[in-house]
């Protein structure tokens, strides 16, 4: 397997890695100045946003299960469902981890609605590269934020959970001096792709491109 990213607007390199290496676009990243004004989100006294906590890896896992069903469905080559056996213990294990690094620069958040997890969403901050001059890449000059993961329970999806988690992300990353957010997701995702370029408007700033070596 062999993969490459590039800037999405190259004429050059764009249509070389499709048309002349044979390579396919598996995801794009996205990219949006936390300079705009943050998007809409729809209030709901029935969710409550908040930081996880010991006690929440079941919900997490069955979102993260609920995830790459819907994953593996639109691509079984690309993705598989994750062994369910033991995943809440894992979620715990990784849970408790976090809590014992107590790591600053982390943000993990769960959304809670019946009394149960229904989405959660881990992102991290990242700190001007202190090499970044030597870089073409402008963005590693400034403090951004980098959404790790999404998920969503399926029965409660459409429901502006994932706008509250990623704008709840965003505030907190505004606060820690970031000036940009980043996230990569599946280009055949049918709800991931509008909802970054439509809802919380960011715009596509990379592809990353795929190809199977045999």
């Amino acid at each position: 397997m062999a993969t490459v990213d590039t800037y999405v607007g190259s004429y050059l390199s764009v249509p070389f890695y499709l048309n002349r290496m044979h390579y396919d676009i598996q995801s794009l990243r996205f990219l949006k100045r936390l300079s705009q004004p943050p998007s809409p989100v729809r209030p709901s006294s029935d969710v409550d946003i908040r930081w996880e906590r010991t006690g929440d890896g079941n919900g997490m896992a069955q979102c993260w299960l609920d995830m790459w069903r819907y994953y593996a469905a639109l691509n079984p080559e690309l993705f598989r469902i994750p062994q369910e056996k033991g995943l809440p213990e894992w979620f715990e294990s990784r849970i408790a981890a976090r809590v014992r690094a107590a790591d600053s620069d982390g943000h993990w958040l769960v959304a809670e609605a019946d009394e149960q997890i229904v989405g959660f969403l881990g992102a991290s901050v990242a700190k001007p590269w202190q090499d970044a001059h030597r870089d073409v890449m402008r963005e590693l000059s400034h403090t951004r934020l980098t959404i790790n993961v999404l998920a969503v329970a399926e029965a409660y999806r459409r429901q502006g959970i994932g706008t509250r988690l990623m704008a709840t992300a965003e505030e907190w990353a505004r606060g820690r001096s970031a000036v940009l957010a980043t996230s990569d997701t599946y280009v055949g995702s049918y709800l991931s792709v509008p909802f970054y370029r439509n809802r919380m408007r960011y715009n596509i700033q990379s592809l990353r491109f795929r190809k199977r070596l045999s």
